[in-house]
């Protein structure tokens, strides 16, 4: 090789030491060996299973109040229902329906939500189907055959 070639090579290789000498270094953290423990706030520790079992309640039943308070408002609000000859009791073994709707399907779809909000009550329905005007006082109620 000759010396201009010499001159030419020998400044590009300091450059590109230098340059390289001038990238950052990743760092790198080493990991926490697998027998550390867990750490926790000073005064305290990790809950127990059991503490947690306590802490979870089982739900109160609903009352019969309440039960009957979801099932009318239900019924109000049901789209095809006529509900406002409809009244509702309720017991702590049963819901009772009583009064007037002027098809069978309506009556069946106010025991299907009666028996939705029941639990374990039973359904007693004593809905009648009005065979005329609903709503007038000349209006007759023949009840249904229990089914």
């Amino acid at each position: 090789m000759n010396r201009t070639n010499y001159l030419v090579v020998l400044p590009l290789l300091v450059l590109a030491a230098w340059m390289f000498a001038q990238q950052p270094v990743p760092q790198t953290t080493p990991s926490p060996s697998a027998s550390t423990p867990p750490t926790f706030p000073p005064n305290t520790s990790a809950p127990k299973p059991s503490e947690k079992a306590d802490q979870q309640k089982a739900p109160r039943p609903l009352t019969s109040q309440d039960v009957k308070i979801q099932i009318v408002q239900k019924l109000l609000n049901a789209p095809g229902l006529s509900s406002k000859d409809i009244q509702v009791k309720v017991t702590d073994d049963k819901v009772v329906l009583k009064g007037s709707v002027p098809t069978g399907n309506e009556k069946a779809l106010a025991e299907r939500i009666a028996q939705s909000y029941a639990g374990k009550r039973r359904v007693d329905n004593r809905l009648g189907v009005s065979t005329g005007d609903f709503g007038t006082r000349n209006s007759k109620t023949k009840p249904e055959p229990q089914q």
